[in-house]
């Protein structure tokens, strides 16, 4: 179901402005150079999902690890 006071927050901003007013509501998502992660842990996580012993690898050998 979609989010209806987005809807029509976004119909308000097309009336009022049109196409123009609708790129004024913005992209979603963190700001540019945000991360919700820290670096280290970013790496970490990284390290551990390309091992292939505990990794993706593990899931794509294994069937019965879900």
């Amino acid at each position: 179901m979609h989010n209806l006071p987005q809807i029509s927050e976004s119909l308000d901003l097309y009336e009022e402005g049109g196409l123009d007013g609708l790129r004024a509501f913005g992209t979603p998502g963190p700001e540019p150079g945000q991360q919700s992660i820290p670096p280290g842990a970013m790496q970490a996580l990284k390290a551990r999902l390309s091992d292939g012993e505990q990794g993706f690898g593990k899931l794509q050998r294994d069937p019965t690890v879900a």
